[in-house]
């Protein structure tokens, strides 16, 4: 009976770190929507904000790192996906998405 017991405590733990890893993860992914555009809702706003985020993405050098952010953000696409149509590894398609979005962020700050 002990044994189950160390098992849900060890499931409970693991979930809880999984979800607070997302947490961390979608938040360092979303600075691009994080300005005052959404706060205020409305089409002017909607507006503004896809052209900003447009911008961005017109200013990434990199025609593979701008596939896969499409394909990532815009087609939600998994990084598995995206691999077997590069040909390249799961890992790489996370490590490129890693790079492409701290360019963006040097750039909008």
């Amino acid at each position: 009976m002990i044994e189950i017991e160390e098992c849900r405590i060890f499931l409970r733990r693991t979930a809880w770190k999984l979800q607070y890893r997302s947490r961390v993860q979608r938040n360092k992914e979303s600075f691009l929507f994080q300005d005052y555009f959404t706060s205020q809702p409305g089409f002017e706003n909607d507006l503004v904000l896809k052209l900003h985020v447009e911008e961005l993405l017109e200013s990434i050098s990199s025609h593979r790192g701008k596939y896969i952010l499409i394909r990532l953000f815009y087609e939600q696409a998994t990084e598995k996906e995206i691999a077997s149509e590069l040909n390249i590894s799961q890992q790489a398609v996370s490590k490129w998405k890693k790079k492409i979005l701290q360019s963006i962020q040097m750039k909008t700050i």
